[in-house]
């Protein structure tokens, strides 16, 4: 009877395979059946034998197989496989859900058409370069997808090579990064809010700024509200997205809050802000899906609302609110600070205009007091006691007169030259040593100075155009990464306030002379810096103050 080999395991086969091997038997006769029989059933064991290892071994590779396309397949990150012209062979499902496309969708397409058109052309020098140079890289693009805003992704690819290291496919992984850069361009943002509030003291021109600014990063809609008398909130000025509605750039003009109902009215009485996230109605048609009121606060007083509205697929969440609160203290402070600045200048006006009462109106009787004097003092008898008395009361009217002229001369110098002069003392450091800055630092305010540094020429470009008053004078390296100090000078010739700014060049530059020449600098100190022949340049150098003691 036949043996059914294929019923056997592993191991009972190989036992069946040493029992027919054997010990070796004498030669044959070629006829003999048996002994044919015999090798037959010795093939047919080998054979089965190998059999049975390849199915284990293709049972191994379909199971690593399959495991390897579960970790592919479920893996966080967005990956696919690319061929030479960058179509999409495979694709996991975070790809799939990147996209928002079925997978079967997915394949076959090139990658470099599901990006913004902008960021096509980098794609497709991305795929060529891992292709033709066997190397991974990186780069930013934005996606392109259906009904929504682009999203930005890094885009990372690694070359596929078979065991001849010849190019087989492209791996690529895409990795969202959307709320990173949205992270960064909010703390950008709030930056230059900061520097359009801090610009001037006119509040209400810089709030409007801001909310220009604001949109489309915080929302689709942004107004803000002023407190009024009475409660009343006025409409001081609003940013929409879409620039086209004609209907709404009308209507925002009659967006005045009665003081008694509206959210913004709520918010103004408790203080507290209102995160709406469903649906509510808004002016000019706009549906919004999410909104936010937050007052503008400062020393527990509201002065104002800002209200964002979401008409997107972005719903406000806490972090939001809690930028746009940051959003709204910086406001706040801004319009405190012009309100305060307004009551001191009223304050001055008052008592400049009081002083100026007060001289003319003795000025004129002191003049009749002293002539009527004068007149009594030439007729009465010299040396006597009533020409002694009139004397006395000359004195005491030529003594009113120089108080009265000396308070007439108050009222005519203005307010910011009677405080102590401090601005005098103001110098600018720019340079991108932060230890030498320091120490220099240290030096300067030792003598009196007050001191502000730069780390490069764009800093110290973007910290002299918001600073009210400019320094009295700047120290300045030529040598600096982002802008050097010769394209400081450049930039700052072009403004007529900061041009009258004297320079002096603090440099390891070999010939300082002719820098000063060349830059029109009002000086210079070569490093390492010698204190003394600092202190005497800059002494030197400025036109009208004197260096502090």
């Amino acid at each position: 009877m036949p043996r059914h080999f294929e019923l056997l395991n592993h191991a009972e086969l190989l036992r069946a395979l040493m029992n027919l091997k054997g010990p070796p038997r004498r030669a044959a006769d070629p006829d003999d059946a048996s002994q044919l029989l015999h090798d037959l059933e010795l093939h047919q064991l080998e054979l089965e034998v190998q059999n049975l290892e390849l199915r284990h071994a293709q049972m191994a590779l379909e199971e690593s197989r399959s495991r390897y396309m579960d970790l592919y397949d479920f893996a966080p990150v967005a990956c696919c496989t690319l061929d030479a012209d960058g179509l999409v062979i495979e694709a996991n499902l975070a790809a799939a859900s990147l996209f928002r496309l079925q997978s079967s969708a997915f394949l076959g397409r090139p990658l470099a058409s599901m990006v913004v058109l902008a960021d096509r052309r980098a794609v497709r020098e991305q795929i060529h370069a891992c292709c033709s140079d066997s190397r991974a890289s990186t780069i930013e693009i934005r996606l392109s997808i259906r009904q929504l805003a682009p999203i930005t992704v890094q885009l990372f690819t690694a070359p596929i090579l078979d065991p001849g290291y010849k190019f087989h496919g492209c791996r690529a992984a895409l990795v969202d990064i959307t709320a990173r850069k949205r992270g960064e361009e909010k703390v950008r943002f709030l930056a230059a809010a900061s520097r359009i509030l801090a610009s001037s003291f006119d509040y209400e021109n810089n709030l409007a700024d801001v909310v220009r600014a604001a949109v489309p990063l915080l929302g689709d809609l942004c107004f803000v509200h002023l407190r009024e008398r009475g409660c009343r909130l006025r409409c001081l000025d609003v940013a929409f997205a879409d620039a086209c509605t004609e209907t709404f750039r009308r209507a925002h003009r009659r967006l005045d809050v009665p003081a008694d109902r509206s959210p913004q009215a709520q918010v103004l009485h408790t203080g507290q802000p209102i995160l709406v996230e469903h649906g509510l109605s808004a002016p000019a048609g706009y549906v919004a899906r999410s909104t936010m009121f937050v007052p503008l606060s400062v020393r527990g007083e509201a002065l104002g609302v800002f209200t964002f509205i979401a008409a997107t697929d972005h719903r406000y969440d806490q972090k939001d609110l809690e930028l746009v609160q940051d959003l709204a203290a910086r406001a706040a402070m801004a319009i405190d600070n012009a309100q305060l600045y307004q009551l001191a200048q009223q304050a001055t006006r008052a008592r400049e205009e009081l002083l100026q009462t007060v001289s003319h109106d003795l000025s004129n009787p002191l003049d009749t007091v002293a002539q009527v004097l004068s007149g009594l003092t030439r007729t009465a008898d010299q040396g006597s006691r009533l020409a002694e008395q009139l004397a006395t009361a000359s004195l005491a009217a030529e003594r009113m007169k120089r108080l009265t002229a000396d308070l007439h001369d108050l009222t005519s110098i203005p307010a910011t030259e009677i405080a102590l002069d401090r601005t005098g003392h103001k110098v600018l450091i720019v340079d991108d040593e932060r230890d030498a800055r320091e120490a220099l630092r240290d030096i300067l305010e030792g003598h009196g100075y007050s001191v502000a540094e730069a780390e490069h020429g764009r800093a110290a470009l973007d910290l002299l155009r918001c600073t009210v008053s400019p320094p009295t004078m700047i120290l300045l390296d030529l040598f600096m990464p982002v802008m050097s100090g010769g394209e400081l000078m450049l930039e700052l010739k072009k403004d007529a306030a900061l041009a009258r700014v004297p320079v002096i060049l603090v440099s390891t530059a070999r010939d300082l002379a002719r820098e000063v020449t060349r830059l029109g600098a009002a000086g210079y100190v070569a490093k390492p810096i010698r204190i003394p022949h600092l202190l005497a340049t800059m002494s030197a150098s400025r036109p009208t103050a004197t260096a502090p003691s």
